[in-house]
Order: structure tokens, then C-alpha cells, then sequence
């Protein structure tokens, strides 16, 4: 039921500035681990009504600081931030060549990892590369090498694919190749309609966005390279970004900027980004190493590899939008020694906190600046290491065997190594910005527990929490399958939309008493100076996921549905509040709404592609265009009790 007063209204917002998958968190269902009606809050829950709210970082000087364009909102973002009921953060999809979230103004920054392309058309077999990390450094390291391939083979890196017409229009103002060395480069796809303007080292190309369907894929090609002066320094810049040579796509922070009415997210979940769940893999194409050698930078030829995005970029990303920086960073592996993962680690950290040099041809050429000192980074060992679908819960198991010791012990092992090493980086005047968070599994509030009681006395935690998503119960689906028929397509069971929302609605009930029993947790926990860790929720939303079963068509239309809108206004945020949490990072900022079958992330994000709009200020009374979940976190959280 709705908490009268609670949400509608004017409090906490203002007018806008400017216009792998997810968890398995049911008991290892993809579908999420939900709940049922709420029942009526009073909004003094067991945790005793709305949390206190984080401490919100002060004003502080912007000399040396990249200018957002925001700096004179931050004493109006501090005061709106430090009046609402809970914080909303956000978790981005993958920032890859998949991916509906345009990020970078150059495409190449989301280019998958070089393939070969044999008879004129790429694969997905990996093309050689000429060896990075080498001293001294090899020119060209980490751009295809051409004397490894063989005759006739040439190499690319796919860009763009099923954006549903949201690829950036190319048809009047074009896409800009430019590279260094001696070769030529060209895109390839279905909307490409001509290449113009060619010159040695550029060349311009239309491009058609609305081209199959609007579905059409675009890839870059690279015909030829000198073995001697090879192709490198590759920028695809998106159409009116070659002069200027931004590092984002400008329409992307405007439309982070446009949560929390109009103040940006709270906080910003790298782990996509990161690809942490990538780390430690075996089996499937386009395996890698974890090793120093290997690390992105700014200069790295991509940012949409399997290795994830460089923490520049990220650190850029949070002063732009003015946004806390929740960043998980990879467990080690078997690839690595400990005396090396130390070193992966200070290395992270000290370009978090330092920033590092500039590079030609990206960021203007200026150094990319530290974290902004009253940003906070909240550090987190991986993703889901209870997640038995991951490589790191395997590579903990694995440890855990070898050292004769639990499962917890060795996890607390390793968040003691990460969080030593962090403050060792954040000492002194920057201490007071580091936080540590430890993940939880919601369906077993003891997986943290006992993670908690295998730290050593004294620990701090700054924060716990487990991923909170509602969608219906396996009891129900298994009764909408009765009688479903793949071979015939008959379900006679199967639900409407109407019906999939409230089934998922009705789980909320289950995650409260399973929140409460987190917050008991953390508040069981004291750390040195008597403070209790915060309850934050990594990851949360609807979790509405029917794969290739036959009721995905009333599920993929619940993420349209106004009741979401109703499911995360009026049952969701509520228990949320009442249960305690300081913190929710939703899941995620944009993926397709309607995705068929087990592919991709699923329909988690709260916009379907850069094109979609809706009317702001979010109106009082709920306007129908299609992006509920987006409304409902546009127009930010409730204001304080």
C-alpha cells in the first residue's frame, strides 16, 4: 500500500538541468529474489522509520578540477541529497559494443576485443596484437599486427549493434575515422552509405541509423598496416565530436544528469564498467590473462574489452556528474601472484586518487585529474561472491580448499588484502573519503555474517548489503507453465502484464523481513569508533526475466506497464526506507526493454535506448510514456521524516 504523503510533492526535486547480467539473487534464480505487499507502513519500521542520511561531502575548491558545468549546483545537490529519505544511485549496463548506453564520444572506447577478418568479414576469432607492456614499449602495442595474420586476413573491432534506431544519425553530419601510422581504415555495416574525404590518416562516413530496422551493426576496419608503422591510435568520433574532442557523449551525462530530479545519481556502481565478473573465466572465446601488462589506460585501443573501462575514465566520468564512486575492483585469480595483485591495486587506487598523465589526442591532452576531493569512493571486492555463476565464487571456493578454511574466512581474507592496500593509498588528508562495503546474498543474511566474524577485531566496515529485486515467485510461474507447450506455443495459464506485476508486487513482503535481517546484521557490527555499517543495496529494481519461457511477452511488457511505476513508488521505496537502507544503486541505466530468450543482460535498465524521453519535471500524476521505472527515479526519492 502507498505511504500517504510520502512520495508525491515537490520535496527533493527540482527542474532538471538538462534533458553479463544481473544477479542471480533468488536462491539462483535469474529472475531476482522478491516480494509481496508491504502491508500498511507507518514509516516506523523495525529500524525505527527513515535512516539517517550519509554524510553528504561540503563544498571544496575547483582549482586543478575539470569544470562539469555543475559546480555551481554542489551546495544545492549537498542540501537535496542531505534532506531525502534514501539515496538513489545506479549501476550502467556493460560499456561495450552491445551496449544501448552511447558513453564516450569516440565509438572506438566501446570497440570489442580485434578480430579477424578473413574473406571480408569479421569473426570472432581473435586477431594478433602486437604485445603490450613491453620495455621498451613496442610502437603500436595492443593495435592489430599484421605480420601475424594470415594472407588475405585483415582485422576489426565490432562497434554497434541492435540499437534500435538510437545509433547516433550519420546521415548529414558524419562519423570521423582518424589513426595514426600508415594503413587505411574504414566502417563497415549495414547503414553505412558511403565513405567521403578520404586523406591519409582520416576519413569521413554516412551513416544511417534507422538502417535494418534500425538494428544494423557497424564495425570498424582495418584494410591495411604497415608492419613497420603500424595502425594505431584509432578515434571513430561520433557526428560534431571530431573538434572538440570530448571524452563522453555529451547526450549521455545529460541523461544521467536527469536523475534524482534533475541533481544526478547519488552514487555510481562501476561494476559493469569494471567487468569485474569477467576476471578469471575459462572456457569461450576471447579469454585473457589478468597480468600488469594488460591494464587499461587512457591510451589502451579500447575501453569496451573484457578488461573493462580504465579507472581515468570512470574518475572522469564522477567529476562530471558530480557523482560518489562505488568501484568493485577484480578478485585475483590464478593469473596473478599476490606481490602482483598488490601492485594491480595500488596502482588502481593511486590513478583513482591522482589521477595520471595526459594522452595525444584524448581529453584535449590535459592530465586526468583524481577523484574530486569531496567525492567519496566506496571500495567492494568483486561482485557476488556467493554467486556460484561467477568465476570468482569458484576461485574463493578453490582457495578455501587449498588453505583448509571456509568459504567466509577466505573471502574475509581477501577484503582485508583489498582494503589494507586502499588504505594504505588513501591516508592522511584523503582517509576520510574511502569507504569499505561489504556484499551480502539476500536470500542468506548468515553469507555476510559469517564474512563479518571471520574479519580480524578492529575491521572497519563503512557499509553491507546484499542486491534487492522483486519479480514473482517460482511457485507462481511453475503454475503459469502448466499446460505450456513450446512445440505449439499454447500457454493456457500463462498471465497478463497486469498479472506479472502483481505477482512481482506481492514478493516485497519477502524482502522485507530479509533487509531486516541485514540491517540486525550490521548493526550487531561495531567497528573501532563505535558507528555501525551503513545498509546499502548494491543492486535493486524489478526482476522480471522470462527468458524463452511463454509468458515473456507480458513480462517484457511489465517494463512499460504504468503499475511499475507504482511497483517502485508506492511498494518498493517505502519498504526500503522503513527498512533502513541509506543507499539503493538501482540496476541498470539502459538495456532493451523487450529482449526474447536468455541472451544479453535482460530487461533491467530503466530506459531502452538514448532516444527515449519523457515529460520533466516528472509531472504529480503519473504521465504514461512508456518508461515508468525512469520516471519513478527522475523524479527522486522522498524528502526526510
Amino acid at each position: 500500500m502507498p505511504v500517504p504523503g510520502l512520495w508525491r510533492g515537490p520535496a527533493c526535486r527540482r527542474a532538471p538541468l538538462s534533458l553479463a547480467f544481473a544477479t542471480l539473487v533468488a536462491f539462483g534464480s535469474c529472475a531476482g529474489y522478491g516480494a509481496g505487499s508491504p502491508g500498511a507502513a507507518t514509516g516506523d519500521g523495525a529500524a525505527g522509520g527513515a535512516v539517517e542520511p550519509l554524510a553528504v561531502p561540503p563544498n571544496a575548491p575547483d582549482e586543478g578540477r575539470p569544470d562539469s558545468g555543475r559546480g555551481a549546483d554542489r551546495a544545492a545537490d549537498a542540501a537535496y541529497f542531505a534532506d531525502c529519505a534514501i539515496q538513489f544511485g545506479m549501476n550502467p549496463a556493460d560499456q561495450n559494443w552491445t551496449s544501448r548506453e552511447i558513453v564516450f564520444a569516440d565509438a572506438m572506447a566501446r570497440g570489442m576485443e580485434f578480430g579477424r577478418v578473413v574473406r571480408g568479414q569479421i569473426t570472432f576469432d581473435s586477431a594478433p596484437v602486437i604485445p603490450p607492456g613491453e620495455d621498451p614499449p613496442l610502437l603500436g602495442e595492443g593495435w592489430p599486427d599484421f605480420r601475424a595474420l594470415a594472407p588475405g586476413e585483415k582485422a576489426g573491432s565490432r562497434l554497434m549493434n541492435d540499437m534500435e534506431g538510437s545509433m547516433p544519425d550519420g546521415r548529414k553530419s558524419p562519423y570521423v575515422v582518424t589513426w595514426d601510422g600508415t594503413g587505411a581504415c574504414g566502417l563497415r555495416g549495414q547503414g553505412v552509405l558511403r565513405h567521403q574525404n578520404r586523406t591519409a590518416q582520416r576519413v569521413e562516413v554516412l551513416v544511417d541509423p534507422a538502417a535494418a530496422g534500425g538494428n544494423g551493426q557497424l564495425v570498424l576496419y582495418i584494410d591495411e598496416s604497415s608492419p613497420a608503422d603500424p595502425v594505431r591510435n584509432v578515434h571513430v568520433w561520433l557526428p560534431g565530436m571530431e573538434e572538440e574532442k570530448p571524452l563522453f557523449w555529451p547526450a549521455y551525462l545529460e541523461k544521467v544528469e536527469l536523475l534524482n530530479g534533475g541533481h544526478g545519481p547519488y552514487s555510481w556502481r562501476a561494476m559493469n564498467w569494471n567487468r569485474v565478473n569477467m576476471y578469471g573465466r575459462a572456457g569461450g572465446n576471447l579469454l585473457f590473462a589478468f597480468d600488469l601488462a594488460g591494464s587499461i589506460r587512457p591510451g589502451s585501443p579500447s575501453q569496451g574489452t573484457r578488461r573493462g573501462m580504465c579507472p581515468e575514465f570512470v574518475v572522469a566520468f564522477c567529476n562530471a556528474t558530480h557523482t560518489n564512486l562505488h568501484f568493485p575492483v577484480p578478485h585475483r585469480t590464478d593469473d596473478m601472484s599476490e606481490a602482483d595483485y598488490a601492485a594491480f591495486l595500488t596502482d588502481t587506487l593511486t590513478r583513482i586518487r591522482d589521477g595520471s598523465p595526459g594522452v595525444p589526442g584524448l581529453n584535449g591532452g590535459r592530465p586526468f585529474a583524481g577523484l574530486d576531493p569531496h567525492l567519496t569512493l566506496t571500495l567492494e571486492l568483486s561482485n557476488e561472491i556467493w554467486n556460484s555463476g561467477f568465476p570468482q565464487h569458484w576461485w574463493m571456493q578453490r582457495q578455501a580448499k587449498a588453505k583448509g578454511i571456509s568459504l567466509h574466512a577466505q573471502i574475509a581474507s581477501q577484503i582485508e588484502l583489498v582494503f589494507g592496500v586502499a588504505d594504505a593509498v588513501f591516508r592522511g588528508e584523503d582517509a576520510g573519503r574511502l569507504r569499505r562495503f561489504v556484499g551480502a546474498f539476500i536470500a542468506d543474511p548468515t553469507f555476510a555474517g559469517q564474512i563479518l566474524r571471520s574479519l580480524p577485531k578492529g575491521f572497519e566496515v563503512d557499509s553491507i548489503g546484499p542486491a534487492t529485486y522483486f519479480s514473482p515467485r517460482h511457485t507462481v510461474i511453475r503454475g503459469w507453465m502448466q499446460g505450456a507447450s513450446r512445440e505449439t506455443g499454447e500457454c493456457p495459464n500463462c498471465p497478463t502484464v497486469e498479472e506479472v506485476i502483481a505477482a512481482s508486487r506481492d514478493r516485497i513482503a519477502d524482502l522485507r523481513r530479509l533487509l531486516r535481517a541485514h540491517r540486525e546484521l550490521a548493526d550487531r557490527y561495531t567497528n573501532p569508533d563505535g558507528s555501525h555499517p551503513a545498509l546499502e543495496i548494491y543492486e535493486g529494481g524489478q526482476g522480471i526475466v522470462a527468458g524463452f519461457q511463454p509468458w515473456v511477452g507480458p513480462a517484457n511488457l511489465a517494463q512499460r506497464h504504468p503499475r511499475m511505476y507504482d511497483a517502485y513508488v508506492h511498494d518498493l521505496v517505502p519498504m526500503l526506507i522503513e527498512e533502513g537502507v541509506a543507499v539503493v544503486n538501482w540496476f541498470c541505466f539502459m538495456t532493451d526493454q523487450n529482449p526474447i530468450g536468455g541472451g544479453g543482460i535482460g530487461p533491467f535498465g530503466i530506459w531502452n535506448d538514448m532516444n527515449q524521453t519523457i515529460t520533466l519535471p516528472v509531472p504529480e500524476e503519473y504521465r504514461d510514456e512508456g518508461a515508468p521505472k525512469a520516471a519513478a527515479l527522475c523524479q527522486g526519492p522522498p524528502r526526510r521524516r
